[in-house]
């Protein structure tokens, strides 16, 4: 597959081309073949790469009134909020449910390198260009919340670790309560007043 860039490539395209391409466009998106976002189930997943194998939730439909399922989509980048400075990087297990975004011109270089890159005018919103978006829950899953106006933070199958700046954890405001298990002597101690500090 030859790749040009983008503009240069619309420069050589005269009204017949750029017709044609937009009904080839049609054509492939009634074909089931031009990919915006759908749910999807992790499968498998990389915490080195930060990539998942991913099995779409939506089956495709087919022109002639049949139905397929997608085969699972392998390596498929999973998103991290966060910046080069600052992230909040959740633990992703078999089972979670993603959201499949799918890119408007092929990832794979852009992947690789986190340079400019140039472009394919034949791979559009493909399936090998999905990113996984974690988040996206059926109506039928349990999420903890204690209330409508919190912000709760739970981890059920390991540690929450909060890593400020030189080690440090700072509460602007409020009370800072939980409870704790002291590692020598495997008590319970409900205040913590002595780790976390609070400004009035």
């Amino acid at each position: 597959m030859d790749d040009d860039s983008e503009g240069a490539g619309y420069m050589k395209m005269n009204e017949t081309e750029i017709g044609e391409s937009i009904r080839a466009l049609m054509i492939n998106f009634l074909a089931g073949t031009v990919h915006t976002a759908m749910p999807g189930k992790v499968v498998a997943y990389n915490s080195s790469k930060r990539t998942a194998d991913v099995k779409p939730l939506i089956k495709k439909s087919n022109t002639d009134g049949s139905q397929t399922e997608y085969p699972v989509l392998p390596d498929v980048p999973v998103a991290v909020y966060g910046t080069a400075g600052a992230a909040v990087v959740l633990p992703i297990a078999d089972g979670d449910f993603v959201l499949l975004v799918f890119s408007e011109r092929a990832i794979d270089r852009v992947m690789k390198n986190g340079k400019i890159n140039n472009t394919s005018q034949n791979r559009i919103f493909h399936l090998s260009d999905a990113v996984a978006f974690p988040g996206i829950f059926p109506r039928t899953a349990s999420i903890k919340s204690t209330a409508d106006d919190d912000i709760t933070i739970y981890n059920k199958g390991g540690n929450i670790n909060l890593i400020g700046n030189n080690g440090e954890v700072t509460a602007l405001s409020g009370v800072v309560t939980g409870e704790c298990i002291d590692p020598f002597t495997g008590n319970v101690h409900a205040d913590k007043s002595s780790g976390v500090y609070a400004s009035k």
